[in-house]
């Protein structure tokens, strides 16, 4: 392995922050991303080892290499551009083949690093939709201020800011950073006005953060107490009603397929719900109705493979992740590809008891 060096990480693990829609990108950080991941492959291949196959890594590679080619073959066989639906997943695999680690004092840095850059592009992205790109609508209420300059709306950053939250308040259980940083992604996850970011973030807080059983009833008891306005919120608001028949519809769309395209989908990008003329956002129905149920349990075996390799406190990142996919999230996430990426470093990084 070659040992730690704060320049190769910072541009391995930052760019993915700069998750903005600019000058023409839908994410402009992706394509600083391809920069950051050639200039760590040639800090490697200068000190003359280009990958790394250890053991620890090696299960999750093939996991997410399985899943690519899987992926590869369903775009091939349905005429879409082969590597749709899977450039950080392949940015991920790519990552872990770099021969490098931190030592606790650079991840501590990095980590600050990742904080101050995610932030700034979330707080910049609130200010852009409470200040500048505000709709003038009368009557869509919260919906005004949904339209920013991260994904096709606010849900997109309440993911963003969600999994940051989760990753930091992970750090904060471990006793390495304070609790004020998830603090900050908490308040912008509020700004994001996505109800689905900010009830899975209040998940984690009961669940994660609350040690003691009796404590953890209490709170559930009462959230179930609240239950009965929320679920009428829900039933009464467009986005919320909405989701329910798009599991209807897919139900129904799913039982119509032959045998071959419910193990194999029909593609990505195939299906547009007629409730609402968009593709299934939703992370279940999208893996289901367009990979199949072959895609489907791919894509689940990567994170089982991770917990099962890397510790089960993965799931402060990923059942975030998976909840908050029942509204909307992308099955290929910079935020999670990033986020799986410093787990790794910081499972794999020597600290002090």
């Amino acid at each position: 392995m070659i040992s730690s060096n704060k320049r190769v990480f910072c541009f391995l693990l930052l760019p993915p922050c700069i998750y903005l829609n600019l000058y023409g990108f839908s994410n402009i950080g992706s394509m600083l991303s391809i920069g950051g991941l050639f200039f760590a492959y040639v800090y490697c291949l200068f000190y003359g080892k280009v990958i790394c196959l250890k053991s620890d890594r090696i299960h999750v590679i093939v996991a997410i290499f399985i899943y690519i080619c899987y992926v590869c073959y369903n775009n091939l066989l349905h005429g879409i551009n082969i590597i749709s639906g899977l450039f950080w997943w392949i940015y991920l695999l790519l990552a872990l083949l770099l021969p490098i680690r931190l030592n606790k004092k650079d991840y501590i840095k990095i980590i600050k690093y990742y904080f101050y850059i995610s932030t700034a592009v979330l707080i910049y992205d609130a200010y852009y939709r409470f200040f500048i790109n505000v709709k003038d609508i009368p009557g869509i209420g919260r919906y005004a201020y949904k339209y920013g300059l991260i994904g096709i709306d606010s849900n997109f950053a309440g993911v963003y800011s969600l999994l940051c939250f989760c990753f930091f308040l992970f750090l904060f259980k471990k006793g390495k950073i304070s609790v004020v940083y998830s603090l900050v992604y908490f308040l912008v996850t509020i700004a994001t006005c996505s109800l689905a970011a900010i009830s899975v973030s209040l998940f984690v807080i009961v669940f994660f953060l609350i040690d003691k059983t009796i404590y953890k009833i209490f709170v559930i008891f009462s959230l179930s107490f609240m239950s009965y306005f929320i679920v009428g919120f829900i039933l009464t608001d467009g986005s919320g009603s909405s989701k329910f028949e798009l599991i209807n519809e897919a139900y129904h769309l799913y039982l119509s397929y032959d045998i071959s395209d419910m193990f194999f989908g029909t593609g990505l990008g195939s299906v547009i719900f007629n409730v609402s003329q968009l593709p299934p956002h939703l992370l279940l129905l999208q893996l289901i109705l367009e990979f199949g149920l072959v895609g489907l349990v791919l894509f689940f075996f990567i994170p089982v493979i991770i917990i099962i390799k890397w510790g089960k406190d993965y799931i402060y990142i990923f059942i975030p992740y998976f909840l908050v996919g029942f509204s909307v999230v992308t099955i290929s996430n910079p935020i999670l590809a990033t986020l799986t990426l410093l787990y790794y470093y910081f499972k794999e990084t020597e600290w002090e008891n």
